[in-house]
Protein backbone atom coordinates (compact mmCIF):
# COMPACT_ATOMS: atom_id res chain seq x y z
CA UNK A 1 0.00 0.00 0.00
CA UNK A 2 1.37 3.39 -0.73
CA UNK A 3 0.69 6.70 0.82
CA UNK A 4 0.45 10.14 -0.32
CA UNK A 5 1.61 12.82 2.17
CA UNK A 6 0.83 16.81 1.33
CA UNK A 7 2.33 19.45 3.34
CA UNK A 8 0.85 22.58 2.37
CA UNK A 9 0.43 26.13 4.37
CA UNK A 10 1.82 29.66 3.75
CA UNK A 11 5.57 30.60 3.58
CA UNK A 12 8.66 30.03 6.64
CA UNK A 13 6.53 27.21 8.23
CA UNK A 14 8.52 24.64 8.10
CA UNK A 15 6.93 22.79 5.07
CA UNK A 16 10.10 22.20 3.65
CA UNK A 17 12.10 21.05 6.34
CA UNK A 18 9.16 18.90 7.46
CA UNK A 19 9.70 17.29 4.15
CA UNK A 20 13.33 16.34 4.23
CA UNK A 21 12.95 14.84 7.71
CA UNK A 22 9.78 12.89 6.62
CA UNK A 23 11.91 11.70 3.40
CA UNK A 24 15.24 10.68 5.76
CA UNK A 25 13.37 8.77 8.59
CA UNK A 26 10.97 7.20 6.04
CA UNK A 27 11.76 3.89 3.89
CA UNK A 28 11.21 3.96 0.16
CA UNK A 29 10.05 7.46 0.55
CA UNK A 30 10.30 10.57 -1.92
CA UNK A 31 10.48 13.87 -1.26
CA UNK A 32 9.00 15.90 -4.29
CA UNK A 33 8.94 20.28 -3.74
CA UNK A 34 5.86 21.61 -5.82
CA UNK A 35 7.92 25.07 -6.10
CA UNK A 36 9.76 23.48 -8.42
CA UNK A 37 7.19 21.99 -10.78
CA UNK A 38 6.13 25.45 -11.29
CA UNK A 39 9.99 25.99 -12.82
CA UNK A 40 9.52 23.06 -15.18
CA UNK A 41 9.61 23.87 -18.80
CA UNK A 42 7.98 21.24 -20.68
CA UNK A 43 7.98 21.18 -24.87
Amino acid sequence: MKNLYLIGGPMGIGKTTVGHNSADKLSNAVYFDGDWAWDLHLL
